[in-house]
């Protein structure tokens, strides 16, 4: 009987979770300027200009550039949490795809570029690692969150709008670090080692009449190489992470009180960091 009435119990606690938890999950805000500063982190100043700049970026381009800072995530994954603003808003225009989100939680000191696809070519996984590690967190440090968002949007602009009127001057140089040379040895090693396993299989063929012919040796061995090597090129991606894609409705944006997405997709694109 006290078992009957623990799994009765267990069983109600299963079901109140499955309607409870749902509701703790993180809200998106609604999209209304470009900076979306829940965090409260960005000075007055910097936060008028960037929309401004981002304003004009939208209406002159169609390139839509976000930025939403919140106190926390409250137990939500970066990237799950990246990808639902960015569905919900919609970023970039319908089959250009040209949005951009900057997402930066104070309370759990990380951050995430995600990209739209129209925009994967410009601002690569690997540039979007080296805004956030050279450009961005270096701020974040010092405890210079406005600053560090104002570099951060305009290293993005510049590499998502190069002939934007509002360009900087002093473009940011990104300069990439040493902790990824690994990846060239990885695939020049790869690329030596079955140059050498063909070159000896057709040597042993020549040796043994009797053995598969050396041209099929060469043509498999080849095959398994570029097979390898493309794996190698892929795993050396290490910032990318793709989910689902997805699209909205149409077009639109103005000032800052009519600042809205496009319906731009995003496949996951993009990097994340913290600091």
């Amino acid at each position: 009987m006290v078992t009957r009435k623990i799994q009765k119990f267990l069983c109600f606690l299963l079901m109140l979770g499955f309607f409870v938890l749902p509701a703790f999950s993180l809200d998106v805000p609604k999209l209304e300027t470009p900076i979306m500063d829940k965090a409260d982190v960005i000075n007055s100043s910097d936060e008028m200009a960037l929309n401004q700049k981002l304003s004009n970026l939208s209406n002159e381009t169609g390139i839509q550039v976000a930025v939403l800072t919140i106190p926390s995530l409250e137990g939500e994954a970066l990237e799950s949490y990246s990808m639902k603003v960015v569905e919900d808003w919609k970023l970039g225009q319908k089959g250009v795809d040209n949005g951009v989100l900057l997402l930066v939680s104070i309370g759990d000191r990380e951050l995430r570029i995600e990209t739209g696809y129209g925009v994967e070519g410009d601002l690569t996984d690997t540039k979007c690692g080296l805004i956030i590690r050279n450009v961005i967190t270096p701020h974040f440090q010092d405890g210079e969150y406005s600053k560090g968002i104002v570099q951060g949007v305009t290293a993005i602009v510049e590499n998502v709008a190069v002939n934007f009127s509002e360009n900087s001057e002093n473009p940011i140089v990104l300069e990439d670090d040493d902790s990824d040379d690994w990846e060239d040895f990885l695939v020049v090693g790869i690329f030596v080692a079955f140059f050498s396993i063909v070159m000896i299989s057709a040597a042993t063929s020549k040796k043994n009449p009797t053995s598969e012919s050396s041209d099929n040796k060469m043509l498999k061995a080849a095959i398994v190489a570029k097979t390898l090597m493309e794996v190698a090129e892929s795993l050396s991606d290490d910032d990318n992470h793709h989910f689902g894609g997805f699209s909205g409705g149409g077009f639109s944006s103005g000032g800052f009180g009519g600042f809205s997405g496009g319906g731009g997709s995003f496949g996951g694109g993009g990097a994340s960091g913290k600091w």
